[in-house]
C-alpha cells in the first residue's frame, strides 16, 4: 500500500518509465517511512474453471 499524499508528491516522469518497483520505493522513501513484510500476502491460481 502507499499513502496517497506521498504518491501526489511524485513526479509525473517516474510514471512514464519502466521501473520494477524497486525506483518506485525509492522515491517514495524520500517523503516518509517505508517497510517491508516477509510474508506472501496473495496467490495467484491457474485451473480449468478460470477466466
Amino acid at each position: 500500500m502507499y499513502r496517497k499524499d506521498v504518491i501526489k508528491k511524485l513526479p509525473d516522469d517516474l510514471f512514464n518509465i519502466f521501473t520494477v518497483y524497486w525506483m518506485f520505493n525509492i522515491a517514495c522513501s524520500e517523503h516518509g517511512k517505508i517497510g517491508f513484510m516477509n510474508d506472501t500476502m496473495s496467490v495467484y491460481r491457474i485451473h480449468g474453471k478460470g477466466i
